[in-house]
């Protein structure tokens, strides 16, 4: 097959890009499943992390599940029709989800209608949302699809490392990403964890790890005294790879975030 001229993105809602930054960058998006007490859900269609925080501040715990099926194969039937004759696909780390997987098993169903490389992000949110804007800047400047998918989004992958804090320790206990002694040692310390993706040699699968705990202050609950810490791995990364960009969000406030930039 000769290499695809029209590319297309393919991504998952836990990209957390809003509908117009998906519209304005050609970017495809298939929604993960949420499970709640009174039915099912599709993530960022019908139910959004507004709805989502206030049935946790209720009791509820909403779970996640796995893209539809169906979903799936209607994106890559839409990038079809409308001309594109490949597909790039970022999906939501393998260490936390099975989207990579069934997106790619999928995939293999239409490689005669058009060609799909599909890739583990090993991370999710701001980290894979932002790969995925920079992958549509590349395409715009008429990145050909082999320095594509050869060279470029792995680099970005690897040269991507999120970072996250909590304001409490509740909810990582109850979905099982830590034990109940720690979570119950951290509340009565009053301490708040920052985590990211660990590397290691190989290619690594996002799970979350403790990077740095910090007790909290009644005036900021310890906010301030976890983002100067932030930057310390950035710092000591090698001048080989370096210029670094970062950018930060927070769930409570709604902004789009800016467009990245990524060292070539």
């Amino acid at each position: 097959m000769m290499h695809p001229k029209k590319i297309a993105l393919l991504t998952d809602s836990c990209a957390d890009l809003t509908p117009l930054l998906a519209a304005e960058n050609h970017i495809y998006t298939v929604p993960l499943r949420i499970l709640c007490a009174d039915g099912e859900y599709a993530d960022g269609v019908n139910i959004r992390g507004a709805d989502i925080y206030e049935r946790l501040r209720a009791g509820e715990l909403p779970q996640t599940s796995l893209p539809a099926g169906d979903d799936i194969g209607r994106a890559i039937q839409s990038i079809a029709v409308e001309g594109y004759d490949g597909v790039i696909a970022v999906m939501l780390s393998s260490g936390l989800s099975g989207t990579y997987n069934l997106v790619r098993l999928i995939a293999e169903e239409c490689r005669g209608r058009l060609a799909v490389h599909v890739f583990d992000s090993l991370s999710g949110s701001l980290g894979q949302g932002l790969t995925v804007l920079q992958l549509a800047e590349d395409i715009r400047s008429g990145m050909d699809w082999e320095e594509l998918t050869q060279r470029r989004v792995p680099q970005l992958i690897e040269s991507t490392s999120p970072f996250f804090s909590v304001d409490t320790l509740e909810y990582l206990q109850k979905g099982g990403r830590i034990g109940k002694v720690t979570a119950t040692a951290g509340t009565l310390l009053r301490r708040r964890q920052r985590r990211r993706r660990p590397r290691s040699a190989g290619p690594a699968k996002w799970r979350q790890g403790p990077l740095g705990r910090a007790r909290r202050e009644p005036s900021d609950r310890g906010a301030s005294r976890l983002r100067p810490g932030i930057p310390d791995p950035c710092r000591r990364r090698p001048a080989s790879q370096r210029p670094l960009w970062a950018s930060t969000s927070r769930s409570r406030i709604h902004t789009a975030p800016a467009r990245p930039r990524y060292p070539g």
